[in-house]
């Protein structure tokens, strides 16, 4: 026989259901109604709405109300910063600024009139013995933080990366982001995966059967030691003119995609003929996370079609002119591809058709794919 604590209990847990239900009703709304309609400018906010629903769902509807209006201000104006995972456990402020000192408030604090009677000398000491404790306390915080922090010349978040998708290991560590199938990633050997970045997935051209056992050794390694190196899922996609039978790249890939945002990992998708299929799949998931439409060739049309349906372009050596002078500077992405040692050239090229040194775009895209993968950085 239930007792009245069980029934309290009881009823209490369907309030907390109902009540997270309807919060979920306005957040669905904008997803599905009002996000589809904003410009290119807004494409990152439906990522509060993915953020919100998780929140709700995992926390609760007090807890997660506060998450999803923390992360929202965290934003920038008119869009955020790419996909934020929400925290496993609830802090009231789990997102951690980077520390500054505290010079310029100090001394404003120390330029105050000096105390005229024993009492205001008496707490003028006191105030200045706090701050010293304060001082202390901080300059000990800064420095395990730096002593913590790796070698900048090894270790890949201190690294500038400037090609957001190849297939071969950089001759720079960290610079780029490798690209392999599962297979070809075990088979790198130690020395070759440390200090680097990897994207992992499975090429429709590469399908085997039906997909199944690569999807299945796929996510062994996402969940496994191994995962810390990865830090986007591809590439995956979709091909009108090569590789397995069109039925069985699109299971592929939508269980990829799947996979990918369920790790919070932007996808690298291979597009060939297919981008209003992938846009009406990315739809028909409700998806607001970010994707990354890697050796991007379309006209500045297409371009604006993807931009807005929420999704990044990466341009290679054959990339379309309109299209770089049309992208706003904040989306512009460059990629090796298979063709690493056309990199330089693809950089003096771009720098001169957008009228900017080659260094300066370097810088550009390094702080772009930061942006992108902000969640896989932790010195971004």
């Amino acid at each position: 026989m239930k007792t009245l604590s069980d029934i309290l209990r009881s009823i209490v847990g369907a309030l907390r259901q109902a009540l997270v239900f309807l919060l979920l009703l306005p957040v669905h709304f904008y997803r599905r109604c009002i996000s589809p309609l904003t410009p290119p400018s807004c494409r990152y906010t439906p990522t509060c709405s993915q953020y919100a629903i998780e929140a709700l769902r995992k926390h609760g509807p007090l807890k997660g109300l506060w998450l999803a209006t923390y992360r929202i201000l965290r934003c920038a104006p008119w869009g955020g910063w790419g996909y934020d995972p929400v925290p496993e456990k609830f802090s009231f402020f789990y997102y951690k600024k980077p520390r500054f000192e505290k010079g310029a408030e100090i001394m404003k604090k120390e330029a105050r009139d000096i105390p005229s009677s024993s009492r205001d000398m008496k707490k003028g000491k006191n105030f200045f013995e706090k701050e010293k404790k304060f001082l202390e306390k901080e300059k000990n915080l800064l420095e395990k933080e730096k002593s913590q922090q790796p070698d900048a010349s090894i270790h890949p978040l201190l690294t500038p990366v400037c090609d957001v998708h190849t297939h071969s290991l950089p001759e720079k560590t960290g610079s780029a982001i490798v690209s392999l199938c599962p297979q070809d990633f075990l088979s790198l050997t130690e020395e070759e995966k440390e200090g680097n970045l990897f994207a992992v997935g499975i090429h429709p051209w590469n399908i085997e059967n039906d997909g199944s056992e690569q999807l299945m050794q796929l996510k062994t390694l996402l969940s496994g030691d191994e995962a810390k190196r990865i830090v986007m899922l591809g590439e995956t996609g979709l091909d009108k003119t090569r590789g397995a039978q069109p039925d069985i790249q699109r299971s592929v890939f939508i269980s990829q995609i799947e996979m990918a945002l369920s790790l919070g990992l932007v996808p690298v998708i291979h597009d060939v003929r297919s981008m209003q299929e992938i846009i009406q799949i990315r739809k028909s998931l409700h998806i607001s996370a970010p994707w990354l439409i890697h050796g991007f060739r379309g006209k500045p049309e297409q371009a604006e079609q993807y931009l807005r349906a929420g999704c990044h372009l990466s341009l290679g050596v054959h990339y379309n002119k309109e299209t770089l002078l049309s992208l706003p500077a904040e989306e512009i992405l460059l990629e090796s591809d298979d063709n690493p040692e056309a990199l330089t050239t693809l950089y003096e090229q771009a720098a001169a058709d957008l009228g900017k040194s080659a260094e300066s775009l370097r810088q550009l895209v390094d702080s772009n794919i930061r942006r992108l993968l902000q969640n896989k950085f932790a010195f971004s």
